[in-house]
């Protein structure tokens, strides 16, 4: 009986221990589904979150292509621009040139001018007109006749295109014309 009693109470002692560890075990069962639970809700959290930013990046990833398509666009534009740019300034400085070359002709041609004009005789005085025969006898007799031309040179005003009066090296005045050629 003793030995009776002692096993049951050994019993007892082992139904209370493995009810303690059963107590312990849903404790802890429960403790760890809370955190389960938990984490279950992180995990549909942080699935919400990738999906948002998996739209944001499909977003992003649009609004940069469209960047990138603008920024060749514009680069292109730029080259082209600065392809034109170059040719503009090439043609620039080609009228530049142009233009200085016609400023030092015009200059030329004013000093020659200014020349010319002090070697002019004075202008005829009003009623004073001058007569194209007697500008004729002006002329230095090669002048006055060509291999090629009739051998009389008839100088009228209906003829006489252009006369210029220079100052011969003698001091004299002598006047060059340039005449359409008449069959006497």
């Amino acid at each position: 009986r003793k030995k009776l009693a002692q096993r049951l109470q050994e019993a007892e002692e082992n139904t209370e221990a493995v009810s303690s560890k059963c107590a312990s075990l849903e404790k802890t069962k429960q403790r760890l589904q809370g955190e389960v639970d938990e984490l279950m809700l992180d995990l549909e959290r942080t699935n919400t979150a990738r999906v948002l930013l998996d739209r944001k990046q499909r977003d992003f990833d649009k609004v940069l292509a469209e960047w990138k398509q603008k920024l060749d666009e514009s680069q292109a534009e730029l080259e082209a621009a600065q392809k034109g740019s170059r040719s503009l300034s090439t043609e620039v400085f080609k009228l530049q040139n142009a233009y200085e070359e016609v400023v030092d002709q015009l200059e030329t041609l004013r000093r020659e001018n200014k020349n010319l004009q002090g070697e002019l005789p004075p202008p005829p005085t009003p009623g004073e007109h001058l007569d194209p025969p007697h500008l004729a006898s002006c002329f230095p007799p090669p002048c006055r006749t060509l291999p090629s031309a009739p051998s009389t040179l008839e100088l009228s005003p209906a003829n006489v295109t252009d006369i210029v009066i220079t100052k011969c090296p003698s001091g004299t005045r002598r006047a060059k014309g340039i005449a359409k050629l008449t069959s006497s």
